[in-house]
């Protein structure tokens, strides 16, 4: 119930300007060419570190996603809000975009964004800040943005969040004791 009533006041805070980034904000399009250049900054500032670094930041975000979709959506059956028929006449959702498949517990997104920012966190050096709390502020917005385009409920976000942050930790914590040892630590 709580996560209804969250939703429908999350959900319920829309304008056009805002409906035209929730849509770019949610679209996976829209990360390829940043993460294209972070690839190519990842390797600018790790080197030779980066031939470890990329695969296990990409290993801990596409992990994040096949468990989001493939286990626990399947599992749970939880329909998105924008496939319940009693909620279909108090929604927002933004004309043109659909909201996706039938099932909607864990948000994808939530998890794929905070794999790599908990993963990001951890391994950026800390002159690094501001793209850290880019990478964050990034994860935020595009959970936020499934609530607002009615595709995920808030719990569905914030279960993706502790999922993706949790293999993000992880693979983190794997990169530097496989650096550690393959590499001398600067």
């Amino acid at each position: 119930m709580l996560d209804r009533t969250l939703f429908s006041l999350l959900n319920g805070l829309h304008s056009p300007f805002w409906d035209d980034v929730m849509v770019f904000v949610s679209r996976r399009e829209s990360w390829f060419s940043a993460y294209g250049l972070l690839v190519l900054l990842l390797i600018h500032l790790f080197q030779r570190r980066a031939w470890l670094l990329v695969p296990l930041v990409a290993l801990s975000v596409w992990l994040a996603d096949a468990i989001s979709s493939k286990g626990f959506k399947p599992y749970f059956k939880r329909p998105r809000p924008c496939h319940e028929p009693d909620l279909a006449s108090t929604i927002h959702l933004v004309e043109g975009y659909g909201c996706g498949g039938q099932w909607g517990f864990m948000s994808s997104h939530a998890a794929d964004t905070a794999a790599l920012a908990a993963f990001m966190w951890l391994v950026l050096p800390r002159r690094f800040r501001v793209f850290k709390v880019i990478v964050v502020l990034w994860s935020l917005l595009s959970g936020y943005s499934r609530i607002y385009l009615g595709a995920h409920y808030p719990g569905d976000v914030l279960a993706g969040w502790l999922l993706g942050a949790a293999l993000g930790i992880a693979g983190a914590a794997l990169y530097v004791r496989l650096a550690g040892k393959s590499w001398p630590v600067a």
